[in-house]
């Protein structure tokens, strides 16, 4: 397999070319594939994902944007798309079992994705309220937001990051599932009007932290928080 999401022609299975920008597949001898315009948009973000896992979730919002649709309808598109590339090992496409799919391209990820990557894990709640558990979620999505605006470094969407909420597994297991260099963890604590937060910038290749930090402030400081944050992991 050749090529790369950064490109508008690839490659897969050593056979079949695809072309993003045309939006169609073909052999090498000319030769077109059909594949519906539903499949083709998720394959394009499988491709543009590459090399990582990617969600049943975030494959939904991508092409459905949000729209009430089973998990059939994916499914049919994977199926479609397996048949297209003549994938019938899923060596090209592979299901990871309960969580989604992952689309194998060989190429250096980070040279591919033209800088470093990360994804920012659920942070956990001291209390174990709800309220305090919705507050953490959306403090990760704007960390997750904030961190996609800095050029050069590639983010993972939430839906796939949130998809080890409430797991124990080392963080280089999670790092090579979801294909980045760098993991956020942390912790979440809320006490009347104060807010602490705890947060740690992993190593995904060794499971070091390359910092641990904690940012304490009025609850109402949220922002300015968030901002803080993120400042040090881009100075790191």
């Amino acid at each position: 397999m050749v090529g790369s999401p950064a490109t508008a022609t690839l490659v897969l299975n050593d056979k079949v070319v695809v072309d993003l920008k045309a939006e169609t597949l073909r052999l090498g001898n000319g030769d077109a594939i059909a594949l519906r315009p539903q499949a083709f948009a998720v394959l394009r973000h499988l491709v543009q994902n590459a090399n990582r896992l990617v969600s049943k979730a975030e494959l939904l919002e991508a092409v459905w944007g949000g729209a009430a649709v089973t998990d059939d309808s994916l499914v049919q598109c994977i199926h479609e798309i397996r048949r297209a590339v003549g994938d019938e090992r899923h060596a090209v496409l592979a299901t990871v079992s309960r969580r989604g799919y992952r689309l194998s391209l060989e190429r250096g990820d980070e040279t591919a994705r033209g800088g470093p990557s990360i994804a920012v894990l659920p942070f956990a709640t001291m209390s174990g309220d709800e309220p305090h558990d919705y507050f953490a979620d959306g403090l990760v999505e704007d960390i997750i937001t904030n961190l996609s605006k800095i050029p050069g470094l590639f983010v993972i969407a939430r839906n796939s990051s949130f998809s080890f909420r409430g797991e124990k597994a080392d963080p280089r297991t999670i790092a090579a599932e979801l294909r980045v260099n760098y993991l956020l963890q942390g912790s979440l604590r809320q006490s009347g009007g104060r807010l602490r937060i705890n947060a740690q910038l992993v190593d995904g290749a060794s499971a070091t932290h390359v910092w641990a930090d904690r940012f304490e402030g009025a609850a109402t400081d949220v922002f300015d928080l968030q901002d803080r944050l993120t400042e040090q992991i881009v100075g790191s």
